[in-house]
């Protein structure tokens, strides 16, 4: 329960279909105009890399608006998942300050 409302805000997300097969990008922008870029590329037996940056970066900025940041990643997750039910496995891609956190999304 403290998850979902903490995590409950999400910023507007753009979705961007490459010409990759499997590779959807979605695209946001937080507060301070930098983009939040969340990738997701999935192989033919079900198998979906997912990762996200925000600014360019991995890694945690420290400022104050970080639950908006993964509550629009944890929306473009559930968008994505909607429409993709076939999933089997799950990879999160990012740097080690993010595994707690990646551990508790994928619980969602």
């Amino acid at each position: 329960m403290f998850l979902r409302e903490l995590f409950n805000s999400s910023l507007p997300i753009e979705w961007d279909k490459s010409d990759a097969p499997g590779y959807i990008v979605g695209r946001a922008y937080d507060r301070q105009g930098r983009l939040i870029e969340i990738n997701f590329i999935r192989d033919e037996g079900g198998v979906l890399n997912f990762e996200f940056t925000r600014g360019g970066s991995h890694g945690t900025t420290g400022n104050s608006d970080e639950n908006i940041v993964f509550g629009t990643v944890i929306n473009a997750m559930h968008q994505y998942m909607k429409h993709n039910h076939d999933i089997r496995v799950i990879y999160f891609t990012g740097d080690t300050d993010r595994q707690a956190l990646y551990s508790k999304l994928s619980q969602r």
